[in-house]
C-alpha cells in the first residue's frame, strides 16, 4: 500500500514536471515561430541567411570551449553538495575562454574587412558568451524539480525580442535587429536568473576543482555535447560557403519550422523525462515508460512528415511570403526530420539518466563525421542547396538514431550508473 501510494506521487510529480517543461517549451518554441513569421514577411532570405552563418560560425567556434554538466545537475537532482558551485566554477572558465574567442573571430573579421560582420558578432556574441552561466542555473533549478519557473523566463525572453527586432527592423535596422533582438532576450533573462538566485550567489564561494577533474571523468560527457552541438552548426556553415546566404536562408526555414512534431513534444525527450528515468531503477518500469514516450514521438512524427509532404508547396508561401516559395522542397523533407529526432534525443534521454555518457558521444561525433563529409564531397562536386543539404541531413540523423536506439534497448535491461558518477563529483 505505502509503495503505491508513492508511485502515485511520484506519477503526478513526473506528469507536473512534463506539464512545465512543455508549456515552456511551447512558450519558447511557439512564440519564436510566430516571431520568425513576423520577420520572415519583413525581411529576405539573404538577411536571414547572413545572420544564421555568423551565429552558426560563432557557435561553433566557441563550442569545444564548453564541458557540459548540464545533465549531471539534471540526473543528480541536488543531491550532491555544493555541486553547483563546481559547475559555477568551471562555467567562469568557459566564458572567459569564449571571449578571447570572440576577440580573436572579430580581429579577423575586421582583418578581412567586413565591419559588418564583426559589428553584428559581438552582440550575438555575448549571450553565447555567458550562456554555460545561465545554462547551469536553468538545469540546477529543473534538476531539483522546479521547472514552473521556465514558462514565465521564456515569456518574458520572447518578449523583450520580439519587441526589440520588429522595432529595429521596421526602422531599415535589418540584420542588426536580428542581433540586437536576441540580446535584450538574453539581458531579460539573465537579470530574472540572478534575481531568482540571488541569496545563494550571494554566498557562494566559486569552487573551481571541477575544471580540472572534467577532462577526467567528463570527456565523454564534453564529446557528446560538442557533437551534438557542431552538428546543429555545421550544416549551416558548410551550406552558406557552397550555396550562399540565400539557400541557407530557405534551409533554416525549413528546419526551424518543418520538424513542428518535435517542438510540441520534445519534454518526452529533455530534462523532464531524463529527471524521471533517472529515479527509476526498475528496468521493467523504465522500459514501458520509455516505449510509452517513444510511441507518442513516433505518432506525432508521421503526421507531421504526411502534412508537410502534401501541403508545404501552398502553405509555405501563403505563411512567410513569396519570397520563400524555394523552401518549400526543403519543408517536404524536412517534415519528416521527426523521426529521426524522436529515435536520437528520445533514446539519449534514457541513456543520460543512466549515465551513459560515452555511447552518447560515440554516435553523437561519428554521425557528425558522416555529415560533414557528405555535406563537403557534394558541395565540392556541385552547387549545395537547401534541398540536397536537408536531404543528407535527414539520412544521416536516421543512421545515428538507429544506433542510439540500439544501444539505448541494450543499456535497458541494467541498472542506471548514474551514482557512479555522482560518487566521483563528490570526490
Amino acid at each position: 500500500m505505502i509503495s503505491w501510494i508513492r508511485n502515485l506521487l511520484a506519477a503526478r510529480h513526473n506528469v507536473r514536471a512534463h506539464f512545465w517543461q512543455s508549456l515552456a517549451n511551447y512558450t519558447q518554441a511557439g512564440g519564436g515561430m510566430l516571431l520568425g513569421i513576423i520577420l520572415a514577411r519583413l525581411l529576405n532570405p539573404s538577411d536571414f541567411g547572413e545572420f544564421v552563418f555568423i551565429t552558426a560560425s560563432l557557435s561553433f567556434l566557441m563550442i569545444p570551449a564548453s564541458f557540459s554538466t548540464a545533465q549531471l545537475l539534471i540526473s543528480d537532482a541536488g543531491r550532491t553538495p555544493n555541486l553547483l558551485n563546481r559547475v559555477l566554477g568551471l562555467a567562469t572558465i568557459v566564458s572567459g575562454i569564449k571571449t578571447l574567442l570572440l576577440m580573436g573571430y572579430v580581429a579577423f573579421s575586421l582583418w578581412q574587412g567586413n565591419s559588418t560582420r564583426a559589428n553584428v558578432a559581438i552582440v550575438v556574441a555575448l549571450p553565447l558568451v555567458f550562456s554555460d552561466m545561465l545554462t547551469t542555473l536553468r538545469y540546477d533549478m529543473e534538476g531539483r524539480g522546479f521547472f514552473k519557473q521556465n514558462v514565465f523566463l521564456q515569456a518574458a525572453e520572447l518578449i523583450a525580442n520580439s519587441s526589440v527586432a520588429v522595432a529595429l527592423i521596421l526602422n531599415d535596422y535589418g540584420i542588426y535587429g536580428l542581433a540586437s533582438g536576441a540580446f535584450a532576450g538574453f539581458l531579460v533573462q539573465t537579470l530574472c536568473y540572478l534575481r531568482m538566485y540571488r541569496h545563494r550567489l550571494a554566498s557562494m564561494n566559486l569552487d573551481f576543482s571541477l575544471a580540472s577533474s572534467q577532462f577526467h571523468t567528463g570527456f565523454w560527457l564534453w564529446l557528446a555535447s560538442m557533437s551534438s552541438n557542431w552538428y546543429s552548426r555545421i550544416d549551416k556553415i558548410i551550406l552558406g560557403k557552397f550555396g550562399g546566404p540565400s539557400e541557407l536562408g530557405y534551409y533554416n526555414r525549413a528546419m526551424n519550422y518543418g520538424p513542428i512534431s518535435h517542438v510540441i513534444l520534445n519534454s518526452l525527450m529533455t530534462n523532464a523525462a531524463i529527471r524521471s528515468l533517472s529515479f527509476e531503477s526498475e528496468a521493467k518500469v523504465k522500459r514501458k515508460r520509455f516505449f510509452k514516450n517513444m510511441a507518442i514521438l513516433l505518432s506525432g512524427a508521421c503526421a507531421n512528415g504526411f502534412f508537410w509532404f502534401f501541403f508545404a508547396e501552398p502553405i509555405v508561401p501563403w505563411l512567410f511570403g513569396s519570397q520563400w516559395q524555394p523552401a518549400a522542397h526543403s519543408f517536404a523533407i524536412l517534415g519528416w526530420l521527426g523521426i529521426p529526432y524522436c529515435l536520437l534525443f528520445g533514446s539519449a534521454a534514457l541513456l543520460y539518466a543512466g549515465g551513459y555518457y560515452r555511447t552518447i558521444g560515440i554516435i553523437h561525433a561519428s554521425a557528425l563525421c558522416l555529415l560533414v563529409s557528405l555535406l563537403s564531397l557534394k558541395g565540392s562536386k556541385s552547387t549545395l542547396t537547401s534541398t540536397d543539404t536537408s536531404a543528407i541531413y535527414c539520412i544521416v540523423m536516421m543512421i545515428g538514431g538507429v544506433a542510439m536506439l540500439m544501444a539505448a534497448l541494450k543499456s535497458i535491461s541494467y541498472s542506471p550508473n548514474y551514482k557512479k558518477q555522482t560518487e566521483r563529483m563528490r570526490k
